[in-house]
């Protein structure tokens, strides 16, 4: 057990123990953050792009321009996909706790008045 734990420590790198600790961020967090790093890297290369075709000393300004932006745009979609999925989740889940409540009450024998008397 204890060499399993070396070997891994070993192996760990920067990224990976970046992307463990992505994976234990709540939810709300993580999407955001996956968000707000795919529409980010997106803004950046584009703005790249953008300037070194406008004037390439100014370059790294049009990264920051489109770069930012985007970045604070998807985290905020991140965190509203996030919610949704959240909500979803809660309606699916009451939803299928009622149902399974109505079925317990659909198979109990409710007492006959009739024999009772």
């Amino acid at each position: 057990m204890r060499g399993g734990m070396v070997r891994r420590a070993i192996r760990s790198t920067p990224v990976q123990r970046m992307l463990e600790d992505f994976r234990h961020m709540p939810m709300l967090g993580r999407w955001a953050a996956g968000g707000a790093t795919c529409l980010g890297i997106i803004g950046a290369v584009t703005g790249l792009v953008v300037g070194l075709f406008a004037y390439p000393l100014t370059a790294p300004f049009a990264m920051l321009e489109l770069g930012l932006p985007s970045t604070i745009f998807g985290g905020a979609i991140g965190l509203i996909t996030a919610l949704t999925v959240m909500a979803m989740r809660r309606i699916w889940r009451r939803d299928r706790h009622l149902m399974c409540e109505a079925g317990s009450t659909l198979t109990r024998r409710k007492p006959d008045s009739s024999r009772a008397s």
